[in-house]
């Protein structure tokens, strides 16, 4: 099972926040509760961490995110998770995230990323697919098998 970091990594690299946090077993009336701490697999994960950003700052130390749909808040610390995560450009400087909040309804989530001085840095809607363009296809009847006499 996706760890939240790495489920935000995904997030936050494509640019498409996709799951539905509600659904997974474990979160919702979980207050209070950590979710599972992510464990670097290769070494590159570990230079990649979010301690420090892509030119070379350090981050305070630790990124609290504040899940208001469900009632949960946990702290992680920068060097547990990708530096997509602990990381936002803003024009061309790097900024440390140190708060994350989910907000919406467990169908549409807006995670909005929060700077050391307050400001929001960027945010990002998941909703549920569009509708496709497609018609969906016709349903063909089957045949119904006769016996011989």
């Amino acid at each position: 099972m996706a760890t939240w970091a790495r489920i935000l990594a995904v997030v936050l690299a494509t640019g498409a926040f996709s799951i539905g946090c509600a659904s997974r077993p474990g979160l919702a009336g979980d207050s209070g509760s950590e979710p599972p701490k992510m464990s670097s697999n290769t070494n590159k994960e570990k230079q990649l961490n979010g301690m420090t950003s892509p030119s070379g700052e350090t981050h305070p130390g630790t990124i609290i995110h504040d899940h208001k749909v469900d009632g949960r808040q946990w702290t992680e610390n920068a060097a547990d998770v990708p530096q997509t995560i602990a990381w936002a450009q803003v024009e061309s400087a790097w900024v440390a995230v140190v708060r994350i909040e989910i907000t919406g309804t467990s169908e549409r989530l807006r995670m909005t990323r929060f700077g050391p001085d307050g400001q929001m840095l960027e945010s990002t809607i998941q909703s549920p697919p569009s509708p496709s363009d497609t018609p969906a296809p016709s349903p063909v009847p089957t045949p119904t098998p006769t016996s011989e006499r």
